[in-house]
């Protein structure tokens, strides 16, 4: 098999290239992680290199120099995960890691609606007592079901997948931005999600890159 080689392009912070990192990480596979800073963005998208005029996207060189480039980030997570086995089993796996990550990315747009998408302060501070109080319990409950109902740690029976690491990604964001770093005041209720959070955690791989990655707010 010809060795390829893998770059992912996005700006200098976790969002939405964070999980082909991850599963990049997971898979032990070596890969070049361009990182953009925001003056830097125009020169880069008027240069045409871009496959739309957008971040991330992946680079993946073959040996006889041949490039296929990959944009859109679920895009990019789909083909990542399936290549490097993250992504079930079979096609009743694979059908559910793709379920579970629709619903988790719903839950992700409405945290970046509540804190990125909104200016007026009164609008932000109702969207974050609703996130907080609602929207997020409600999500972890279903997520600790579902979990609990698996015979791994993860969501699917065969182990860990793209899915977790999504997960894994934005709550991690959530406790450090919100909660100083304390897991338990995120999910310390949810005792399911709380051994998947760790499960991936305590992966060497995982470990490795997330000591080894730059230190972003986001």
């Amino acid at each position: 098999m010809s060795k390829e080689t893998y770059k992912i392009v996005y700006f200098n912070g976790r969002g939405r290239a964070e999980v082909p990192r991850l599963i990049l990480a997971v898979a032990g596979v070596e890969f070049e992680d361009e990182r953009l800073e925001r003056e830097d963005w125009p020169a880069r998208k008027a240069s045409g290199e871009t496959p739309f005029g957008q971040l991330p996207y992946l680079v993946i060189k073959k040996e006889n120099g041949d490039k296929l480039k990959i944009a859109q980030s679920s895009t990019i997570v789909r083909y990542l995960a399936r290549k490097f086995g993250l992504f079930g089993k079979d096609p009743h796996e694979e059908a559910k890691v793709d379920m579970y990550q629709e619903y988790i990315n719903e839950l992700k747009e409405e945290i970046a609606k509540v804190m990125f998408h909104t200016s007026d302060e009164v609008a932000k501070a109702e969207g974050e007592k609703k996130l907080k109080e609602t929207t997020l319990p409600a999500f972890l409950s279903k997520a600790n079901d579902i979990l609990g109902a698996s015979k791994s740690d993860f969501f699917v029976d065969s182990g860990v997948t793209a899915a977790d690491l999504l997960l894994f990604h934005i709550l991690q964001s959530i406790i450090a931005i919100r909660c100083d770093g304390d897991k338990t005041k995120v999910i310390g209720d949810y005792p399911n999600v709380m051994k998947m959070y760790d499960g991936v955690e305590s992966n060497k791989s995982i470990a490795t890159w997330l000591k080894k990655r730059p230190v972003t707010p986001f």
